[in-house]
């Protein structure tokens, strides 16, 4: 028990720490409702530079996550302005629920992932509802 409250502890230190220095920005998902392909991918990229260049995005199937100082409303508009498809975000229908976690790379592979483990496994059992739905917007994959 001590060891998952370690890691556990870690995990929220890890995912609060930098945004309380101002490093990081939010998270944000959206879903491209028709799919998103490889060149749709590089225009969405391309769009987070121009208006974040510290910003990150990872695209799982039609997820896009994104970490960005850019309020979510401004990706929106500029996602959509790229004619890929209509973007829409993930959490709009999951009120009051912070974003599903994302695994940050500290240059230790294995405390990553265990970080990341523990900090999916604590989202799951805290939002069981949020986790239903984003299984089915996902096909069962919301990594």
């Amino acid at each position: 028990m001590e060891f998952i409250t370690r890691v556990l502890f870690s995990a929220l230190l890890i995912a609060v720490a930098p945004d309380l220095l101002g490093q990081q920005g939010a998270v944000a998902v959206f879903h491209v409702v028709n799919g998103l392909g490889s060149d749709g991918h590089k225009q969405l990229y391309v769009a987070l530079l121009e208006l974040d260049p510290a910003g990150r995005m990872s695209t799982h199937q039609d997820l896009i996550k994104v970490r960005s100082h850019v309020a979510p409303n401004e990706l929106l508009l500029a996602f959509n302005a790229l004619g890929i498809g209509e973007v829409r975000p993930v959490h709009d229908r999951m009120v009051d629920t912070p974003p599903f976690p994302v695994k940050h790379d500290t240059g230790n592979p294995t405390i990553d992932e265990a970080t990341y483990n523990a900090a999916k496994a604590a989202w799951i059992a805290a939002y069981p509802d949020a986790y239903q739905s984003l299984q089915e917007s996902t096909n069962g994959n919301p990594q």
